[in-house]
């Protein structure tokens, strides 16, 4: 422990210094995952993960960053918001949906439904016939008292399906 909080100071310092911007935004990067995994600290993760995102604004890692140390707080809203912003930064859309997939998922466990819809809404957008975001966002219109859009979405859900899964839709 004495070791990271020496490399965690080394960090700070160089982070301080008159750096290129990659150059501050990896040190920045290296500090917050020592401050999440090593020091179990992750209020501190997350402030220099954000401002490394700040620096670097189409930065993936920083963003995942951000949101595993929100999520180390127990902060599952904002966590999903962070990685939903990392998912914009993917270069494909599969793992574009992949990464909403779960920021939704994480959004609607929180009980955030009208985020969760939308962060549904939005890998349907990348890839229409995902089972798994079509069933999260019937169940989020569901959950903000929208049957009448559920059943909507489900009857869609039923037509993009294979016959087995439609009928049991």
């Amino acid at each position: 422990r004495e070791d990271w909080a020496a490399a965690t100071a080394a960090l700070e310092t160089e982070a301080g210094l008159e750096l290129s911007t990659a150059d501050r935004v990896s040190a920045l990067k290296l500090l917050a995952r020592i401050q999440l995994s090593k020091l179990g600290d992750p209020a501190a993760a997350e402030q220099a993960a954000t401002h490394a995102a700040e620096l670097h604004q189409e930065d993936f890692v920083a963003r995942v960053l951000t949101a595993s140390a929100r999520l180390a707080r127990g902060d599952a809203v904002r966590a999903a918001e962070a990685l939903a912003d990392a998912a914009e930064r993917w270069p494909d859309a599969e793992g574009q949906t992949v990464i909403l997939l779960h920021a939704a998922q994480l959004m609607e466990r929180a009980g955030a439904l009208a985020q969760s819809k939308s962060t549904y809404s939005r890998a349907l957008e990348l890839q229409p016939t995902l089972l798994a975001a079509q069933l999260g966002l019937i169940r989020a219109e569901r959950g903000l008292g929208a049957p009448e859009s559920a059943i909507v979405s489900l009857r869609a859900a039923a037509e993009g399906a294979s016959v087995p899964v439609a009928e049991a839709l």
